[in-house]
């Protein structure tokens, strides 16, 4: 067996062993896999999200090439709607009508256009290694997909129960909720740790992030103040705590929200192209 050190109290144990001897931390080595969960970082995350949603993407752009949006403006490379269905869009159209509520988990991993997943992609690549930092890899991965769907959900409930200025989307897709619930689970752990420092530099980033969805036209508000609060909210619970010490069963949790996303995505394939076959012109853009 190999020798590691108990994450909770440093000692020097067995990596397979249930409990640690000297502080009585469970499952220490991780199941065995304790130098697995060890190489994981932010950074890693970071690369993990920009090749699956990059994947994601350009499958979308493959699939329904007749459409792809080639406009010189920030739509340019878009895939078309009809497309993004396949894959999984979001919005009170297709968890509302369609009953697809799985694109909660799917809606994340799609993007209008070259710039869309640019600029999610490298707002990622900033806060996810900070993120990692106070929280660890698995509570990382955690917050990260539970905010976004929450934003999902409730730009969808807004596209259906609010009307005017208020109404959410019938059509929404980006990681940009996940974005500001990385930015949310900072402040909270700023506000937690007493870190004015941490906790002012990322309202600022919030701050401009609402402003710049205020202005500019076709931004998902609802998914942003949904991600937020959601990635604001979670570290509240003890368990998810910046001070929490990880546990063999935040990797599982991970794990298991991780294979959700992914059979959600496989759902969202075999329901999109059964509205395919029923609506072969359907277009929501």
């Amino acid at each position: 067996m190999t020798s590691i050190n108990c994450p909770n109290c440093k000692t020097l144990i067995h990596s397979e062993v249930s409990t640690c001897p000297e502080c009585g931390h469970p499952q220490p080595g991780f199941l065995g896999y304790y130098n697995l969960v060890k190489s994981l970082d932010g950074y890693k995350f970071a690369n993990w999200i920009l090749y699956i949603c990059g994947a994601i993407y350009l499958l979308s752009l493959i699939v329904d090439l007749k459409h792809v949006n080639f406009g010189l403006n920030f739509g340019f490379l878009g895939p078309s709607s009809k497309s993004l269905l396949l894959f999984g869009g979001g919005g009170s159209i297709p968890i509302f009508q369609f009953g697809n509520w799985w694109t909660i988990f799917t809606a994340p991993l799609l993007h209008a256009s070259i710039f869309h997943i640019g600029f999610n992609c490298a707002w990622v690549s900033q806060l996810a290694p900070v993120a990692y930092k106070f929280y660890g890899f698995s509570k990382l991965v955690i917050i990260y997909i539970l905010s976004g769907a929450f934003g999902a959900f409730l730009t969808a409930f807004a596209g259906v129960y609010f009307t005017g200025f208020l109404k959410g989307a019938s059509f929404s897709i980006g990681a940009s909720g996940c974005v500001f619930g990385l930015m949310g689970a900072l402040i909270s752990c700023g506000q937690q740790s007493g870190s004015n420092l941490l906790r002012n530099t990322i309202w600022q980033y919030a701050i401009i992030g609402f402003i710049f969805g205020l202005l500019m036209p076709n931004i998902d508000n609802w998914a942003h103040f949904g991600g937020f609060l959601g990635g604001y909210l979670l570290p509240k619970i003890k368990w998810l705590s910046y001070k929490c010490t990880e546990t063999v069963n935040h990797y599982l949790l991970a794990i298991g929200l991780i294979i959700i996303s992914f059979l959600s995505l496989l759902a969202s394939i075999y329901s999109g192209l059964f509205i395919w076959k029923i609506f072969p012109d359907l277009l929501l853009n």
